[in-house]
């Protein structure tokens, strides 16, 4: 019965496109003739056949993007971005051909009408038809039946992450191999892959999802070996023990690779960070002239020696840098004590430069960084080389907060780990930060560095 209600949920899905991209395509060529310029003909049908071609070129772009298939596996905003591109393709589409073949009939005012509606449309029904999924899943209709094979990490977090959203209309009805881990998930435990049903029916399930542990990978093979006689889709989770902060399978002339803790940023997120870097490091350069120049004064009058202190530093893969401070230590001091942190009560700090740590305001010339793009406003705090060589081997995945550009601020120093804190916990948040990176992390670090991150009892 999943099957009969999966195939007409996307009949409904598709009749809903045709009509949305017909619907947009003929309101704009009336909005655009007929309201605009009362010049519209509607004998003609030109335009409605048109229509009918734009749409049937959009529903195969939705097509080739997956949009037909089940999306309760992937997150809403996967589902958005691939109707922003299938229509992007499609109107680029659309307008090639059109230019080609009657460029009379091109009219840009009709065709960003018809983009803007057509996009709106469309998310809005995508929205409005998984939240009636969402309903009808949570009064048990609409399941997908699943059985879960193995016990490693990977499957255990994938079966929790099932029982606590119901609406993703995901249903485990059994689970072979998991080493006890069923009975603490109250799923029901399989004895062997002779009691999963293969012939299909109301009791076989949809997928298989298998999570081995590598010294189970035999097990794995047999595993596999049974169900390729079967139609029953397998999805493998691997276990992967020393991935941090994630993968990506990639092909190299249809040969499978499996990359581990690679950076996450695609070219466009890459472009859009860099742009908040750039606007913000020079609005905060300008609107924190005075105070820079006030600083200046004080550190050169209260202390000997120069106003800024620099730093060799390390950033993202490893690149060095120098960043820049307001020099909050008297001359010379490191040359004693050599490369170690500050502590608290710290002899070696002046008194102004005291008030400028606890203040995080010997941080500020770091803006300049920014702007050259030797730093961003958000990442990982960067290290001075000496002490990464000592770090490396203490922690085994220390360097690979070096996946990311170095920060002014990040997750680890608005959650108080910084100073003479556990570098252990930080690197924990650190990796956490670039595991799940998005615009809208960054923004939430910076509103939570002006709420609590310039102050810190860690700050010294």
């Amino acid at each position: 019965m999943i099957r009969n209600q999966r195939n007409s949920t996307m009949v409904l899905y598709r009749i809903f496109d045709f009509l949305i991209v017909t619907v947009c395509w003929n309101g704009a060529y009336i909005l655009r003739f007929g309201l605009m310029a009362s010049n519209i003909d509607y004998s003609n049908l030109e335009i409605p056949m048109i229509g009918v071609a734009v749409a049937v070129i959009t529903l195969l772009f939705f097509s080739h993007n997956d949009l037909y298939t089940s999306q309760r596996y992937f997150s809403w905003h996967h589902e958005l971005l691939s109707v922003f591109k299938s229509h992007f393709q499609a109107i680029s589409t659309v307008i090639v051909l059109l230019y080609a073949l009657n460029p009379s009939r091109l009219s840009r005012i009709m065709l960003l009408t018809y983009s803007i509606s057509v996009v709106s449309l469309s998310l809005a029904s995508r929205l409005l038809m998984k939240s009636l999924l969402i309903l009808r899943r949570r009064k048990g209709f609409n399941l997908k039946q699943m059985v879960l094979i193995g016990a490693n990490k990977s499957i255990l977090e994938y079966a929790q992450r099932v029982i606590q959203t119901p609406e993703l209309g995901l249903r485990i009805i059994g689970w072979l191999d998991s080493r006890g881990k069923a009975g603490k998930l109250d799923i029901p435990e399989l004895s062997s892959v002779e009691n999963i049903p293969t012939v299909q029916g109301e009791e076989s399930p949809d997928a298989l999802i298998i999570g081995y542990e590598v010294k189970d990978y035999p097990s794995q093979s047999t595993v596999l070996e049974h169900f390729n006689k079967t139609v029953i889709p397998v999805w493998i989770l691997p276990d992967i023990e020393h991935t941090f902060i994630g993968y990506t399978i990639e092909s190299f002339h249809s040969i499978p690779m499996l990359k581990i803790n690679a950076h996450r940023l695609s070219i466009l997120e890459s472009l859009i960070k860099r742009g908040i870097d750039i606007l913000g490091s020079l609005l905060a350069l300008i609107i924190l002239s005075p105070a820079f120049l006030l600083i200046s004064i004080i550190v050169r009058v209260s202390s000997r020696g120069p106003v800024f202190y620099n730093q060799e530093r390390v950033s993202q893969n490893g690149q060095l840098f120098i960043m820049w401070k307001y020099r909050s230590m008297f001359v010379d001091s490191e040359r004693k004590s050599g490369t170690v942190w500050t502590k608290r009560n710290d002899s070696r700090i002046t008194p102004f430069g005291a008030f400028l740590r606890k203040t995080s305001l010997d941080e500020i010339p770091q803006f300049w960084n920014v702007l050259k793009g030797d730093m961003s406003l958000v990442g990982p705090r960067p290290e001075r080389p000496a002490l990464i060589e000592k770090f490396r081997n203490q922690i085994p995945s220390y360097m690979l907060r070096h996946k990311m550009k170095s920060g002014l601020t990040g997750w680890a120093q608005v959650n108080g780990w910084r100073g003479n804190t556990s570098l252990e916990k930080r690197i924990e948040f650190d990796l956490y930060y670039i595991q799940n990176w998005s615009i809208w992390l960054d923004i939430k670090i910076l509103f939570l560095t002006f709420l609590r991150g310039f102050v810190n009892p860690n700050a010294y």
